[in-house]
């Protein structure tokens, strides 16, 4: 997506919000997949992780193929 000069102050500031919102989420997002408690063998927390990783290849893969199949030349 391509912004007109009109529209570029707008996405400047949304592309700086998210950035501080991607920090925030990379903090939390975590914390959901492996818990803090000492009851967790190292087996579980292994799983654990793993789907982290999971959950992250299809976050990305995901964004990927929007961009490809959604991103317009340039104007």
């Amino acid at each position: 997506v391509w912004f007109g000069p009109k529209m570029r102050p707008l996405a400047l500031t949304i592309n700086a919000m998210m950035s501080s919102i991607g920090l925030m989420m990379a903090f939390i997002i975590p914390g959901l997949f492996v818990k803090s408690d000492n009851s967790q063998t190292k087996e579980v927390i292994q799983t654990n992780v793993g789907y982290f990783h999971y959950f992250l290849m299809g976050l990305y893969g995901g964004m990927f193929v929007i961009c490809f199949f959604f991103f317009k030349e340039c104007p």
